[in-house]
């Protein structure tokens, strides 16, 4: 196959980039909608119904798709069937975890207080795994370049959902949360029957044992680190709806949604970004990936100064009084920002097949994570868990690090990492004291923004040179 060239990276980044960010926005309008046509009880409770989905994602796929990147260039003659014979391994794994959770349902029938309890159990699964075969099938797509189809993809499973489940809340409106996940699920049911007939189409073997163990040999030690990175990132809206309410929950929800607009914006550079670095690894061209790295930092640094800026008029134009609680964006932001440069490090861990690795890094961030909540939500409320989430957050960067330095020392420049960190630092601190002062922030962000405009365009021959190669 011939080598995918950078500039065909930058195109598909791009194409990620509309794709993701259209699809986010009107994601992100639905929210606001959510907000006014559900009551904060039932927006709490749909948060805390997607943080089981996500955290049952590892669990009934075996995170087969890490194992289908590295197959990708170490099976090269035979991608397709390679690709077939996993997919069918996660179905079989899929059902087996769904038999076992069946006995969980009366802890989660406490957890919810749901009647029906194991029938939200199934459809929590099914939703997950509808998830995982959409990003199964555009990983592979990404490796092979094929960007329109992937954007496409990732915007219908971002916008239907939202259309669907309004349409439903508005129709039936009696149980916002109930109606609000039928309508989410639907679209992404009929997306997946069509991808799962293109994958197997033309494939007869489906069980090859060898396949299998290569698969199960790289993506199940990567399991720890999804579920501990889930943790992370959901065990916070459970704790708080048991700690508190469903009505906090809403609150710090929505505020989490806000701050995630990074990694929305990271995923669509991040999965150029990956099949770059891949590429290039697998071609020994090292220097590449050091030399884009400041760009890609110079990039979510002027991204991260425009959101802080527009943030808090943003959310009160859009959203009821009650989800005005601007305290938690600086850690969210900041916790996001790490993502960035953690990114990086777990792309060239996993091309070296060290994921276990990757899991032991994550695993000890969630652990403290949640020791972290129970200890400081009881006597700060919610807010706590988002400087928690910091925390560990920090320390994953740290550790991941220090990983990433044994396996391969120079690949990323340590002085690059550091100075994006303390100016993220910087930027978050200016909006914890000036997110009520609307000239000093906008005068402040501009000029953040004006600077680093000019010193790109200082060094615009220099960037225009990485693209070409």
């Amino acid at each position: 196959m011939k080598e995918l060239k950078i500039n065909k990276f930058l195109i598909s980044s791009i194409w990620y980039l509309f794709a993701i960010v259209g699809g986010y926005s009107i994601a992100f309008i639905g929210n606001i909608i959510f907000t006014h046509i559900m009551t904060t009880n039932e927006y709490g409770m749909y948060t805390t119904y997607y943080s089981i989905v996500s955290l049952a994602g590892p669990f009934i796929c075996g995170n087969l798709f890490v194992g289908l990147q590295n197959g990708y260039f170490d099976f090269k003659e035979n991608r397709k069937n390679y690709r077939a014979s996993v997919f069918f391994l996660s179905f079989i794994i899929f059902c087996i975890t769904s038999l076992l959770s069946v006995f969980i349902c009366f802890s989660l029938n406490k957890l919810f207080s749901f009647n029906k309890s194991l029938i939200f159990l199934f459809i929590a699964l099914l939703h997950s795994y509808l998830f995982f075969i959409i990003n199964y099938y555009n990983t592979y797509e990404n490796l092979e370049g094929k960007f329109k189809t992937r954007s496409l993809l990732i915007f219908l499973q971002n916008v239907l959902p939202v259309f669907l489940s309004i349409l439903l809340i508005l129709l039936i409106g009696k149980n916002g949360y109930f109606e609000r996940i039928i309508g989410s699920i639907t679209p992404l049911f009929i997306i997946s029957i069509f991808l799962i007939l293109f994958i197997l189409k033309g494939r007869n073997k489906l069980i090859n044992k060898n396949y299998f163990s290569y698969a199960l040999k790289i993506s199940i030690p990567s399991v720890l680190g999804s579920i501990s990175s889930l943790i992370m990132s959901n065990a916070d809206n459970i704790m708080i709806t048991s700690m508190v309410n469903a009505e906090a929950t809403a609150v710090y929800g929505f505020m989490y949604n806000i701050g995630n607009v990074l990694v929305v914006l990271l995923s669509a550079v991040e999965a150029s970004v990956s099949a770059w670095i891949y590429n290039a690894l697998d071609t020994n061209r090292t220097s590449a990936a050091k030399s884009g790295q400041k760009w890609y930092f110079a990039f979510f640094i002027l991204i991260i100064s425009l959101l802080l800026m527009i943030f808090p008029e943003f959310i009160k134009f859009f959203t009821p009084s009650e989800y005005w609680d601007f305290r938690y964006i600086s850690p969210f932001v900041f916790s996001c920002s790490l993502s960035v440069v953690n990114t990086l490090h777990c792309n060239i861990i996993n091309f070296n097949k060290k994921t276990g690795q990757v899991s032991f890094c994550v695993l000890v961030s969630a652990i403290l994570n949640v020791l972290l909540n129970y200890i400081f939500i009881k006597k700060f409320g919610s807010v706590a868990a988002a400087y928690t989430s910091l925390i560990c957050t920090l320390l994953q960067t740290i550790l991941l690090r220090i990983v990433l330095k044994k396996i391969c020392a120079n690949i990323f420049s340590d002085l690059y990492s550091l100075l994006y960190i303390l100016f993220i630092m910087i930027l978050c601190l200016v909006f914890s004291f000036t997110y009520n002062n609307v000239l000093i922030r906008y005068a402040v962000y501009s000029s953040i923004i004006l600077i680093l405009g000019i010193l790109i365009l200082m060094n615009k021959e220099k960037l225009r040179e990485l693209i070409k190669r």
